[in-house]
Formats: C-alpha cells, structure tokens, sequence
C-alpha cells in the first residue's frame, strides 16, 4: 500500500513539473484535451444562461455586506443538480478584478477555500466553432484546503474552461474533465465541478460585479444533500475573502490569508487537527 501510494505521488510531482502545457493549435492537442473541451462546450449555453438569469428566479440563500453579496440556490433539470449563484459587487474597475481572478496561482494566497490552483494545460481560441466562447480556454487544477471543511477528507479537481471577452466584461465557463497530464494524488478524492462559470461585468468605472455559478460533486461515501448543505458557508468565505483581496490590491497592501495552515506545498499532507 505504501509502495502505491509512492508511486502515485511520484506520478502526480512528475506530471505537476511539466504545468502548465501550452498548445497551440488543434492538431497537437490530445484526444482526452479535445474531449474536455467539448465537455466545457456542453455546458456554456446552461452557465451563459444562469449567469444572466433574474434573481427573481432564484430562491435567495443569504445575504452579507450590506447587500453586496448575495447568494442564491436552484434546481437546474438540465444538469439535474442543485446549483448556486453569488452575485459579488466589488469597489474597483472590472479589468483590475480580472486579472486577480485569472492569477489562479496566486488564488491560495487570498482565497481561503483553496491549497493550491494552476493552470495545467493551454489552448488557443477556437478557430472554428466559436459557438461556445471565442476566447481562450485552459484546464485547471484545484485542491480544496484540509481545513475548508471538518466533515469530508480533502478534495480536488480538474476542470476545463471556455472564454469569452467583451470591452466591458468578461465569461469563463468550465467543468470537470479527466486528462492523463493530472493523475489522481494519493490520499485526494479527486470530485468532480459539474459546473463553473463566473461572469465579471463593469458596473461603473470604479465598480465591477462578479456573478458566479457553483454546482460540485464532492464524490466518495457523503451525501450530495450534506456538500449542498454547506455551499452557502463555502461561497461566504470565497466572496469575502475576494472581497477582502480586491480592496487590498486597490490599496497597494499585501493580502493576509485568514488561516494558520501551511498550504503551498504540492504534497498532500494528513489533514491538520483542528483547533
């Protein structure tokens, strides 16, 4: 058993040295890279759609910071899963945001949620079938910080993305998908995003709005009403936590992460005792 778990490791750090993979054209794209991308596809016109919904539609969870941060819940039939919005005002123009949110690297810096996030594999846009976003796309890996929950082992995930850019805002929308450039680590249960999409959007110069569109299966022996039960306390902390880095940024101060957990090693690690 030890031997294994070695040799998934070793598997895993090898693989993790060569991220990200850049591609760019089609033809040198793996067949399992041209499959994830056609599962990102598969599931833009659903995100597009809740993205732009009306909040009327949605049954309203939670509210904090006087109102600039919203969270809703619903059951989608096309996914046949409950999916969540947060709806996040942000005092700074929409481009600054941008580039936070697309540093995924420096995300477990500031984003409490996560141990580590990278971008793994690169794509161009799309030359032909821009029907799913006109932008670039790229597959990300996602490990959820051992301390983000206290009643599921530690999780991660592997997702691909599709983008699209306009002059006033900006829409990446992904899912999960299986690629052979990210092997299963040892002791993760690798869970599944059967959706992410975000939607940054200018409100004023100075002002921007992120609306984000959450669905996860954290898979393993745990009941998906336990994982929805507590996305509302996920999605709090990750919109504060933005919150807290996009005025940090503004202000020219360094951002302090809200954990004592030494989390920017590659090599899972048991989960820490709680405190």
């Amino acid at each position: 058993m030890v031997k294994e778990t070695d040799k998934m490791q070793k598997e895993f750090d090898t693989q993790a040295a060569q991220w990200p993979h850049v591609r760019k054209t089609a033809d040198e794209m793996t067949k399992e890279e041209k499959q994830a991308l056609h599962s990102a596809k598969g599931v833009w016109d659903i995100g597009k759609s809740h993205v732009q919904s009306d909040e009327a539609d949605w049954k309203k969870e939670k509210e904090l910071n006087d109102g600039k941060i919203k969270l809703f819940s619903t059951k989608c039939p096309k996914l046949k899963m409950k999916v969540f919005k947060a709806i996040i005002e942000l005092d700074w123009d929409w481009k600054s945001v941008h580039k936070i949110l697309l540093d995924v690297k420096d995300s477990p810096n500031w984003n409490s949620t996560l141990d580590w996030c990278e971008k793994i594999v690169l794509f161009p846009p799309p030359q032909e079938d821009k029907t799913a976003g006109t932008g670039d796309s790229w597959i990300t890996y996602m490990r959820i910080s051992a301390r983000a929950s206290k009643i599921i082992s530690q999780r991660d995930f592997v997702s691909c993305f599709r983008s699209e850019n306009s002059e006033d805002s900006a829409l990446w929308i992904g899912t999960h998908c299986d690629v052979s450039t990210c092997p299963h680590a040892p002791k993760l249960v690798r869970a599944e995003q059967n959706i992410l999409a975000m939607y940054l959007k200018k409100a004023t110069d100075n002002t921007c709005v992120l609306t984000q569109i959450t669905s996860v299966s954290f898979k393993g022996m745990i009941l998906q009403s336990i994982i929805d039960s507590q996305m509302n306390k996920s999605l709090s902390n990750y919109a504060q936590d933005l919150t807290d880095k996009v005025n940090d940024a503004k202000a020219g101060r360094p951002t302090v992460r809200k954990t004592t957990s030494s989390t920017k090693s590659k090599s899972p690690e048991p989960k820490p005792k709680e405190t």
